[in-house]
């Protein structure tokens, strides 16, 4: 899942990493949290960094593999020169997603909201979505004023489970007993 962040004073979104290199020529594979994940090499430039350590980088060729995505970042002709990619994070301007409509909204934007359900009890606080074919989850780990210590796994399943999702008050409303 993307993550939301800035660096230096950008508004960026996490949208992968570099996980390896592949061949002679410069190449590196890509773990894309975009869907689908050769929408990654859409979003241009990348920024990525390593801790304090960023750089811009454009992307000269891309291909998709069975589900993988490997990339040949322009400057980077040789292994030796890919290899200093490796564990670097993708980020690029959240400017660069398309605008949504009201009731839409990325995945990225949910990270850190409070989870509460109908008997106003707070639930934790949404951590990630885990993708299971049927429906995505969501991870909602406990946090400070969360009513226990409990991580908890809860369908995205609209009107059913999920009954709002009010980004401006921070909030996901859900039709989710505490003892699940």
């Amino acid at each position: 899942m993307p993550e939301p962040g800035s660096c230096q004073g950008r508004d960026v979104v996490q949208v992968g990493t570099v996980t390896g290199v592949f061949g002679l020529k410069g190449w590196v594979k890509v773990f894309s949290y975009t869907d689908p994940i050769e929408s990654i090499v859409d979003y241009q430039p990348w920024l990525i960094k390593r801790g304090e350590s960023e750089q811009l980088a454009e992307v000269a060729q891309a291909r998709c593999q069975s589900k993988k995505i490997q990339v040949r970042m322009r400057g980077y002709d040789t292994r030796d020169q890919a290899e200093a990619l490796v564990g670097m994070e993708i980020w690029v301007e959240r400017q660069l997603f398309s605008a949504l409509d009201e009731d839409e909204y990325y995945w990225f934007e949910l990270k850190g909201l409070a989870v509460v359900n109908e008997l106003n009890e707070r639930l934790g606080t949404m951590d990630s979505v885990l993708e299971t074919g049927a429906n995505d989850v969501l991870v909602v780990v406990p946090d400070p004023t969360s009513i226990d210590q409990q991580e908890r796994l809860i369908p995205y399943v609209q009107s059913e489970v999920v009954n709002k999702v009010d980004l401006k008050s921070g909030l996901i409303r859900v039709n989710w007993p505490r003892d699940y």
